[in-house]
């Protein structure tokens, strides 16, 4: 799992800036061990908008339902839910279930995206098609056959990539 969880192979996160003061944002994603992270800004784990990133996309969010006190009433614990649950049929171990779980399913790609295209109403593309049932029993991961599709950082960032107007 660390490979994965490792930001080695790419990395997503919101941000929503609050103001245009310096330091007013919420940032949002899920690492490693510990499944959602709010406002992560440290030696470790950098969710800031000082972090070097590829591609970025911004726009303007004008409805109130999409602010962070909101958002961590509505959507995030739905997203925390469903990673979970993902986690326990992997057979995973979960530290804080009200904290969801990484996975290499629901991993920070698949959070951020989902995330994203719920605030948005896009529909930026940031799974890859996987056929799991094709490898469920060849490697023996029985839940792999209920997996058709897997978050992946560089599917997000050609989705970001091809739009080209910023608002």
């Amino acid at each position: 799992m660390t490979i994965f969880s490792s930001g080695d192979l790419g990395y997503a996160w919101i941000i929503i800036f609050n103001s245009d003061k310096k330091g007013n944002y919420t940032s949002y994603t899920c690492h490693g061990d510990l499944g959602f992270v709010k406002n992560a800004d440290s030696e470790e784990i950098n969710d800031s908008p000082e972090r070097k990133f590829y591609i970025q996309r911004c726009i303007r969010l004008t409805n109130p339902d999409h602010c962070p006190d909101k958002l961590e009433q509505t959507i995030i614990p739905s997203l925390n839910r469903k990673s979970y649950l993902m986690a326990k049929l992997m057979g995973m171990a979960v530290k804080n279930p009200a904290n969801g779980a990484y996975t290499k399913i629901n991993n920070c790609t698949w959070f951020a995206g989902y995330l994203w295209n719920s605030i948005t109403n896009e529909q930026l593309i940031y799974e890859q098609d996987f056929n799991g049932a094709a490898y469920a029993e060849k490697w023996g991961i029985d839940y792999l056959a209920l997996v058709s599709k897997i978050a992946d950082p560089g599917m997000l960032a050609e989705s970001l990539s091809k739009i080209k107007q910023i608002d």
